[in-house]
């Protein structure tokens, strides 16, 4: 990465809830950490992703609409408390930046996304994510950032 005079560098970490991408964060704080630096962690969510495929079914084929309420709102709760856990991380790391939860077609999408949107100088990922499958050696959105990222993508190992 190259350093730009006066410029405050921002740093893009993606973060989902695997160990992988809490293993990244801290990688990045005990090897490439500048004080300066203005941080974004960023999860991603898809919609089918916050709910298990039978909890999809029973929203999806519910004509109750409080069940269907109580799951979203289960839901939506579980991924603040995530989000929160991110703030406490940075703040216990004292890294300044921001959380951003974004909905996206894919994962490497969002976080694309969210790197060209705050102008990142470079990306921060871990090697594996949440998924149970794991296909290749790279898991599949830290292979699709390093084949479409116009940034330094830094994948961290496990």
């Amino acid at each position: 990465m190259e350093e730009k005079s006066g410029h405050r560098r921002s740093v893009v970490i993606a973060m989902d809830s695997s160990a992988s991408a809490e293993k990244a964060f801290k990688w990045y704080v005990e090897n490439l950490r500048r004080p300066e630096d203005n941080v974004v962690m960023v999860t991603v969510v898809h919609v089918m992703d916050v709910f298990t495929p039978a909890q999809w079914r029973e929203l999806m084929s519910s004509s109750d609409l409080d069940v269907s309420s109580f799951n979203v709102e289960k839901q939506r709760q579980t991924l603040e408390q995530n989000l929160e856990d991110l703030r406490v991380m940075m703040k216990e790391a004292k890294v300044d930046g921001t959380v951003q939860c974004i909905q996206a077609a894919s994962a490497s999408k969002g976080i694309l996304a969210v790197a060209e949107n705050c102008g990142a100088d470079c990306i921060i990922s871990g090697s594996r994510g949440a998924r149970i499958f794991q296909v290749g050696v790279l898991g599949s959105t830290t292979e699709d950032l390093l084949h479409n990222s116009n940034v330094t993508l830094v994948v961290c190992p496990d």
